[in-house]
């Protein structure tokens, strides 16, 4: 029994939710323009960032692998025509999207509560944008049973003198790129998308402009660094005008922590394949260092934390803003008035 209800999508729908570029293959029928599907591939491209592609990429992978456990197409990897394939069969009635999504939780026994969660909803919000809904009481009944879950982390502390052990053997740019993380509580992926055009080193303390393109939640917004950081910015430059600060990407610098937590013998989480200290904690650190001597709200607005964001700039002015940063910047300088140790010489000496 097929519990979805098909209704074509129009050209309008298409260009609002999707764009031109993943809108779906259109053609004409009967001198009308119909919409066909969003595919696998269309619905992946949708999103910007490498890394959400590669996330949604996965969890529609595992649903079709799931519902298709003998397809030679789903063997040989072909996710586009399984995509199309599941389509059709839904439009004939012969799939069942309820059941499907429970097939889809009985055959995740490994994975984590949350990680299964993200798979259903990638999984319903693509036949969505094909325009098959389940009812209101099915989906709500699916998605309680996630009601209340949250992951299980395990991490180390992390303090100041951490996180130099953890520069002391990164390379150079990774050294660079990690103060600056610890000295603005940007993400890594907005702190290796900013352009030498973004930065205003005139000021003190020097400012980013972040665009909203680089942004997690798509809103820009101005970041404050610390003096130290404004110097590893600098090096970073160079003689260079124009281009990204950066010119190495957020998975190359995961590479490289991961090999100072393996030289450090940091441990591994009991729960997830991850070390227990993170390169998101310097973000972290940044947040809970700058709250204990300034302002937790202004802390959470330069982080980018969405909620705080128009409501703080709104209630504060550029000039308490930055005051209460400059009460903060000792707290969040991760070498203050030390030598940095020489990076390559202390990572070639660890992985000896």
């Amino acid at each position: 029994m097929n519990l979805v209800s098909p209704q074509p999508a129009g050209l309008t729908r298409v260009l609002t939710h999707c764009g031109t570029a993943a809108a779906g293959r259109l053609s004409r029928e009967a001198g009308d323009l119909m919409y066909e599907m969003i595919s696998y591939r269309d619905y992946v491209e949708m999103y910007d960032k490498e890394g959400s592609r590669r996330v949604i990429s996965y969890r529609l992978k595992f649903s079709f692998s799931a519902i298709y456990p003998d397809s030679s197409l789903v063997e040989l990897g072909d996710f586009e025509r399984v995509s199309k394939r599941y389509v059709r069969e839904l439009r004939k009635g012969e799939r069942d999207v309820y059941q499907d999504a429970l097939t889809i939780i009985t055959k995740a026994e490994d994975l984590a509560s949350l990680t299964l969660k993200g798979v259903i909803h990638t999984f319903l919000n693509w036949l969505a944008m094909n325009d098959y809904s389940l009812p209101y009481s099915k989906r709500k009944r699916l998605l309680s049973r996630f009601t209340g879950v949250t992951p299980i982390t395990e991490e180390m502390e992390l303090d100041r003198k951490m996180i130099q052990r953890i520069c002391s053997v990164l390379p150079e740019w990774c050294q660079s790129l990690a103060i600056v993380l610890a000295g603005s509580g940007m993400r890594i992926g907005e702190a290796t998308s900013f352009e030498i055009k973004d930065i205003d080193l005139s000021v003190s303390p020097a400012r980013i402009y972040l665009k909203a393109s680089y942004t997690k939640n798509k809103k820009a917004r101005m970041v404050l660094i610390t003096e130290e950081a404004k110097q590893e910015v600098i090096k970073m430059i160079g003689d260079r005008t124009a281009g990204q600060v950066f010119l190495k990407n957020q998975n190359t610098f995961n590479y490289h922590w991961i090999r100072a937590m393996r030289a450090l013998n940091i441990p591994k989480s009991h729960f997830v394949d991850r070390y227990m200290i993170h390169p998101h904690m310097l973000r972290k650190w940044f947040l809970s260092e700058f709250s204990l001597v300034a302002s937790r709200d202004i802390a959470e607005m330069l982080a980018g934390h969405s909620g705080y964001l128009s409501d703080s700039y709104r209630r504060y002015s550029t000039k308490t803003i930055v005051s209460e940063f400059l009460k903060a910047e000792s707290a969040i300088t991760v070498f203050p008035g030390i030598e940095k140790l020489d990076a390559s010489a202390a990572f070639e000496a660890a992985e000896a």
